[in-house]
């Protein structure tokens, strides 16, 4: 039902409330692709960014950090993960309509221009003329 967990490197802190996964996924016969996430920490609410499977010890690692509230797709080809995550943690899941990549899950909170963002002094910025739906997602202060 879900992929694998890929082989991924640590739980990294970047700023007080704010972290991130660098994994990898392979796509072919010595070919991997790079996939990185970014954990936003608000209070005990976590909010995961373009979501990485976890392996099981990072996985109690994430949980001690706080409790996942929300999943966040900014493009269409980030959505490998998003399923387990909603599933496991029964949170949010946003993302801009028309994705075709991953069609599931259901989109929860849609993402546009006029969306607040998931953390407060966050914002989506929405690439308008992108074939496939994509955004990115500006922190403005690191302290989520």
């Amino acid at each position: 039902m879900y992929a694998p967990a890929y082989p991924h490197d640590p739980i990294e802190q970047l700023f007080s409330d704010v972290f991130w996964v660098h994994g990898s996924i392979r796509v072919g016969p010595g070919m991997r692709l790079n996939r990185n996430m970014i954990i936003l920490r608000e209070g005990k609410e976590l909010t995961l960014v373009n979501p990485v499977r976890l392996q099981d010890e990072a996985l109690r690692e994430l949980d001690a950090l706080g409790q996942v509230a929300r999943v966040v797709r900014l493009g269409d080809f980030h959505g490998l993960d998003d399923q387990y995550y909603v599933d496991r943690y029964q949170c949010l899941f946003w993302a801009q309509s028309g994705q075709s990549t991953y069609s599931s899950p259901e989109i929860d909170v849609l993402v546009d221009e006029a969306s607040p963002g998931p953390t407060r002094d966050s914002q989506f910025f929405v690439y308008r003329n992108a074939v496939y739906p994509e955004a990115a997602l500006l922190v403005k202060n690191t302290d989520c």
